[in-house]
């Protein structure tokens, strides 16, 4: 039977901030922990500002909009209050996601940005007193969407009717302006926060899912990890990540999409700008193919795992019935995660 994602549903958060005054701002802070701000300002500015990079990032607490260092709410912050920060934000949003819509039987949370127990879909449940079953997929980074597909697939399969999968990522708040290193700074020039739920049901609309597919790319695996630390999660990230994508993304899409590449549109995950470069060159794509994902990267970041279903979201504007969409991402392992989608 077929299977279909839609109903896409985000929460954009109240703080948006353009990408010039936020890598100012995280100068600042790094000069509060023995870094020459002019230094790190120029290196931010250098990696983070340009036509096709973050233009403007969202967050869900203000702390980057003032420099009362004493009166921050979450910066500075060990990890414990970052997680109650985290519960309160994503308890309140899973009740505003449901304020209409009913709770179907299954729901699938996803996060790698925080981590409570009960979790605020669980909260939800409870709250709403109704029979359902949450099932968590944490941790997998970026990529987690596609697994999250895939598990809410074997559900519909079993028998369900509508599995809800709901992403929650607030990358803002593993900002670690103690650390000075190149990887560092990419991550601060790139996460942002993003909220987005969507539905898998039998029911044909949104878009028809043919095909996903995930492999690990050998001799990746310290190209990036994402560690708990007493702050927060710190990001380690590779330069050699680009390079390590691209030697093994023209195999991956081939066995994924055997068929003629210059007719589909591409939903490629924005973990940075030169990531999107090195796909298109590689796949020989035309910007029109790769512009949903270009324009997320520019006015929302990269936000983790919510990024492709925003991209999604965003295509369902003017993607016109019976095209294709072929969906990539990544995250640690290195893991490659793909899916091909066709427009209803």
């Amino acid at each position: 039977m077929k299977v279909y994602v839609s109903d896409f549903s985000a929460i954009r958060p109240p703080h948006e901030m353009h990408q010039e005054d936020v890598l100012k701002w995280l100068a600042k802070a790094h000069a509060r922990h023995g870094a020459n701000r002019e230094e790190i300002e120029e290196r931010l500015l250098k990696l983070g500002v340009g036509p096709n990079k973050v233009q403007k990032r969202s967050t869900f607490y203000r702390d980057c909009l003032h420099e009362d260092w004493h009166e921050m709410e979450v910066h500075g912050s060990e990890i414990d209050g970052r997680m109650r920060f985290f519960d309160k934000v994503c308890t309140d949003a899973a009740l505003s996601f449901y304020e209409t819509d009913e709770i179907p039987d299954d729901l699938i949370h996803v996060s790698c940005t925080g981590y409570v127990a009960p979790s605020p879909i669980q909260r939800l449940v409870a709250q709403k007193c109704k029979l359902a079953t949450v099932t968590h997929a944490y941790h997998m980074g970026c990529y987690a969407s596609v697994p999250a597909m895939r598990m809410a697939q074997g559900f519909l399969a079993a028998g369900k009717s509508q599995v809800d999968v709901v992403h929650t990522e607030l990358c803002s708040l593993h900002m670690g302006t103690h650390r000075h290193t190149v990887d560092q700074l990419i991550a601060e020039t790139l996460f942002s926060d993003g909220l987005i739920k969507y539905s898998m049901s039998h029911r044909p609309k949104g878009f028809e899912v043919l095909k996903l597919h995930e492999e690990i790319v050998p001799g990746t695996l310290d190209h990036m990890r994402w560690d708990i630390e007493s702050w927060g999660m710190g990001m380690t990230l590779s330069l050699d990540i680009p390079l390590a994508l691209g030697r093994g993304i023209k195999r991956f899409v081939q066995n994924l999409y055997p068929g003629d590449l210059s007719k589909v549109h591409f939903a490629l995950h924005p973990g940075g700008p030169r990531i999107i470069e090195q796909i298109a060159r590689i796949l020989k794509l035309e910007d029109w193919q790769i512009e949903h994902s270009a324009k997320i990267l520019r006015t929302h970041g990269n936000m983790s795992s919510a990024t492709l279903p925003h991209i999604w979201q965003e295509m369902q504007k003017d993607v016109q019935p019976g095209s294709e969409v072929i969906s990539l991402a990544f995250g640690p392992g290195l893991t490659i995660v793909g899916a091909v989608l066709r427009c209803c």
